[in-house]
């Protein structure tokens, strides 16, 4: 069974549903391993597949765990339908997002800026020892709050605090109050690849890597719970005010090689540490074209080409390496990088990695690589030339659009036009979101 995604938002896997709260999403993991083989599981039913729909599994949460074990030692259903059924209708967290603080929970008396969304409250706190200590916060649309349960080090520490099988279980409500009104309070935000003046506190690799800091809010977030907590020491000189610093934790390749540093098929430091190590000797992508470069590149797919900065900072961080050839290109063998922050397809193929990363299969990636370097990205809404085009007398769309939303839908047959060629300048009617969900809703 491919892993619970948890609150990861994704868009691969097999979803269960109850009927009547078909919002709540189950993933097969938490599926099989629960309800499937209870007295409940007939209750549920496989929800139909969703093409580019991201979803996550709200069947982990703490106060979801709870219901269920409660409900199957009592054989009693009625309150997980009910929790269930209620759920669906209060909007998820907004993450890192500040949102306007409606019904919103927190411990004023012990914690003053502490701030709990509806949706952290009912997943997480509800399900301590702890809930009745919350009170509901002054509700105004005036005053937009981040909910502090979004940021993951507060997030670990209390679901450490109340999971008596984790292995900083029996700290104390004291230690999470010290600990939280700390990081809301003391602690500067990260300010990610932007450099900050000083003073600040900043961590490093215990074993050196040259110019590699991280700010002091990432070091609490990710790395003090970690197991390769005693891997990092603070920096052996401080800030000098005069300069300017920025938080390596945040480029894209270093993030990506910690998580898989930790990951079970990992499980290991050295990982991280190598990959953090090049990237910081690369210099970043821009996806310029560069005439006779080096490319790396997989067997099978000619038109996709990844830099040597992406393949270290990105395919290697994935633990993937061994999937590409070194190709030499000769003197006026033009070509840029598809994997770069500047490459339109960037984000996408960085999706398709993690899925392939969650599943164990590389060939989500490939596969994905493959068809893409069939055709050009989506124009957007710029008028070009020369390209093939799909749709109708009124409406139009580019190949990449069609692949993705249209050929999968149910009007796919309603299209008059098939790849036409066109000389005229024109854009892709359905690239916006808004355009897409339009799309769904006629389907």
């Amino acid at each position: 069974l491919p892993p619970c995604p948890k609150s990861n938002f994704t868009q691969w896997g097999t979803w269960f549903q109850l009927p009547l709260a078909s919002g709540f999403n189950i993933c097969a993991h938490c599926y099989y391993t629960h309800i499937h083989k209870s007295q409940f599981g007939h209750y549920f039913l496989q929800a139909e597949r969703e093409h580019n729909v991201e979803k996550s599994c709200d069947f982990h949460t703490p106060r979801m765990q709870e219901l269920w074990v409660v409900a199957i030692q009592t054989q009693s259903f009625e309150p997980v339908a009910k929790y269930m059924e209620r759920r669906v209708r209060i909007p998820n967290c907004k993450g890192h997002e500040a949102g306007a603080r409606d019904n919103w929970w927190g411990v004023p008396s012990e914690i003053p800026d502490f701030a709990v969304c509806e949706a952290c409250y009912n997943d997480i706190v509800l399900a301590s020892p702890f809930a009745s200590w919350f009170v509901p916060l002054d509700s105004s649309e005036d005053i937009e709050t981040m909910c502090d349960l979004a940021v993951s080090g507060l997030k670990k520490r209390f679901l450490r605090l109340i999971d008596p099988e984790s292995p900083t279980h029996g700290n104390t409500w004291k230690d999470f109050v010290r600990s939280a009104t700390y990081r809301i309070t003391e602690v500067p935000k990260c300010v990610g690849t932007s450099c900050v003046g000083g003073p600040r506190n900043w961590w490093t690799t215990k074993n050196s890597i040259p110019g590699f800091v991280i700010c002091e809010a990432c070091y609490l977030d990710e790395i003090e719970l970690s197991p390769w907590r005693e891997e990092f020491i603070p920096t052996p000189t401080k800030q000098p005010r005069s300069e300017k610093w920025s938080c390596n934790f945040t480029m894209v390749g270093v993030a990506l090689a910690w998580e898989v540093s930790l990951s079970n098929n990992v499980k290991n430091f050295d990982h991280f540490w190598h990959c953090t190590n090049a990237a910081t000797k690369f210099s970043p992508c821009r996806s310029e074209v560069m005439d006779g470069a080096q490319w790396y590149k997989m067997s099978g797919i000619d038109n996709f080409t990844i830099c040597p900065t992406c393949f270290y900072t990105i395919i290697v961080a994935a633990n993937f390496g061994r999937h590409f050839y070194i190709d030499q290109y000769p003197r006026g063998a033009l070509a840029s990088c598809n994997m770069g922050p500047d490459s339109p397809r960037h984000k996408r193929l960085l999706t398709k990695l993690a899925e392939s990363q969650d599943l164990q299969d590389f060939s989500k990636f490939k596969e994905f690589a493959y068809t893409r370097s069939l055709f050009p990205p989506c124009p957007a809404n710029t008028s070009v030339k020369g390209l093939k085009w799909y749709g109708t007398d009124s409406f139009i769309v580019c190949e990449e659009c069609y692949t993705d939303v249209v050929k999968p839908s149910s009007l796919a047959n309603a299209l008059t036009i098939h790849g036409s060629l066109s000389e005229d300048p024109a854009s892709c009617d359905i690239y916006s979101l808004r355009m897409k969900r339009i799309w769904a809703e006629a389907c």
